[in-house]
């Protein structure tokens, strides 16, 4: 009886912590801060067949050979992932692309940088980032969309480079909901969200009319946006299906 007694008063003790543990948890994951709502507006793609990039020749990083692009071609509606190992050059790469498109009058490139402060001026607030012409409905826009990825009205009106990088991260994607663009070329765009968010962003880009060009570690949004995949391997891109891509993994 004195042990049973000693088993019962354990077990209640143990039952409490794991409600506790319950609500907790629970709360959590319900936590409105961390909720978003996003999404592109509705446009017409460009043909399957407009080829967004073609390029054959060497990337260089001052002056160092970084890597070798044998008749690279990306058309309209392509989904593209590039996977390789930290400082391969992918970074490099993505910004090479970027350079390159954002000459063409044909197109609207977004881009979602590594480094979220990348060409944005010191003093750039969130809505200057966001409202590079300060017409009233455009402001509007911007107001709603900063609200439903839940930034206060306060929080619009302060520099970005104060911002954590889960709300840079953010901005970012809201800039792209905002331009519409043909093309987004993204660098790691899960990395600073929060569990509940990413979902949000997946389907977000699975639902995007255009092409994308992304780097990314996140095994999960590779599977649910992308079919196929470029490897970074010896300074060289081989291109892959993300299916034997994730299988290979699996496999190693």
């Amino acid at each position: 009886p004195y042990l049973a007694a000693r088993l019962k008063s354990k077990m209640h003790t143990v039952n409490a912590q794991i409600k506790r543990i319950e609500e907790k948890s629970y709360h959590q994951v319900d936590t409105p801060q961390e909720a978003i709502t996003l999404f592109f507006d509705k446009k017409e793609p460009l043909p399957k067949d407009k080829c967004i990039i073609s390029y054959s020749g060497t990337i260089a990083l001052a002056d160092r050979p970084l890597l070798v692009l044998e008749q690279f071609a990306i058309y309209a509606r392509e989904r593209i992932v590039i996977v390789g190992d930290n400082g391969c050059g992918k970074t490099t790469l993505l910004r090479f692309l970027h350079e390159r498109l954002k000459q063409r009058d044909d197109l609207k490139v977004g881009y979602m940088p590594q480094h979220y402060l990348e060409g944005v001026a010191s003093n750039e607030t969130v809505l200057d980032m966001l409202c590079h012409k300060q017409e009233k409905e455009v402001m509007q826009r911007a107001r709603d969309l900063l609200g439903s990825l839940q930034f206060t009205a306060e929080e619009m009106e302060h520099a970005v480079a104060s911002l954590s990088d889960g709300q840079k991260a953010k901005l970012h994607l809201a800039s792209l909901v905002l331009a519409n663009c043909d093309v987004l070329l993204l660098d790691e765009p899960t990395r600073n969200l929060s569990p509940l968010s990413q979902p949000i962003i997946h389907r977000l880009l699975q639902d995007y009319h255009g092409c994308i060009i992304c780097v990314s570690h996140d095994r999960y949004l590779i599977k649910q946006v992308f079919q196929d995949a470029y490897v970074v391997h010896e300074q060289r891109l081989v291109k892959t299906t993300v299916a034997k891509l994730l299988d290979e993994e699996e496999g190693s």
